[in-house]
């Protein structure tokens, strides 16, 4: 629901499904096991790129972390690479989040605020995944780059939708430029990533009135 914290990313990557199997017998759909072991992998993946660096992890990592066997993983995914692109895709439900939280305030200021505070406060509730979409997926090769690239495009589709609904709201604000919103992307993935390099998750709201500003301007035209 707008307004309210969203459910984990895992939740909504893959569904509602138990975060571990029972090892008794039970009625749990193939459907269910799948997604519970999808689920922890592509939790497992964020948290060990997260702890080790993308280089770093390995398969064998991350099925520890998952709790998951070698060969159910090789059911899921060809190798880590496609693992970390699936856990990626996440970054696009945060752009989703970003404009339904956009969307509920009034003035357009208002609105970009709201969606910057969403924002980032959706970001420090997944620590380990807002490290993989900031800083991992920068040095991670170049298939993740490609995805990164995509990722991009499809943000700046998300920006330019912002833009319009802020428009109709306040005729004034000018018509989206999307060379404009890119530099709006750029500018707020720096100040994240620099701020993930130094700080703790948690306190990235600190970066609340920076971003609004870059936004107000490159967004807003103020």
């Amino acid at each position: 629901m707008t307004g309210t914290r969203p459910d984990s990313l895992t939740v909504r990557l893959v569904g509602p499904a138990p975060e571990r199997l029972p090892r008794h017998p039970h009625r749990l759909s193939r459907e269910d096991v799948a997604r519970s072991q999808r689920g922890r992998i592509l939790r497992a993946v964020a948290e060990s790129v997260a702890a080790k660096g993308y280089a770093a992890t390995s398969v064998a990592e991350v099925i520890a972390r998952a709790g998951v066997s070698r060969s159910t993983f090789y059911e899921l995914y060809d190798g880590k690479e496609s693992a970390f692109l699936d856990a990626y895709s996440g970054i696009e439900l945060v752009h989703r989040h970003l404009l339904d939280s956009f969307r509920a305030g009034g003035t357009p200021v208002e609105m970009v605020r709201g969606a910057v505070r969403a924002h980032l406060a959706s970001l420090a509730a997944e620590p380990a995944f807002a490290w993989m979409f900031f800083v991992e997926a920068v040095a991670a090769g170049p298939r993740i780059l490609t995805r990164r690239r995509e990722a991009t495009e499809s943000f700046l589709d998300v920006l330019t939708t912002m833009v319009v609904d802020a428009r109709t709201v306040e005729p004034g604000v000018p018509a989206p430029d999307r060379d404009l919103l890119l530099a709006f992307v750029g500018a707020a993935r720096e100040l994240i990533a620099a701020h993930l390099l130094n700080h703790d998750a948690g306190s990235l709201a600190d970066l609340e009135d920076p971003i609004v500003t870059v936004a107000e301007r490159l967004l807003l035209g103020r």
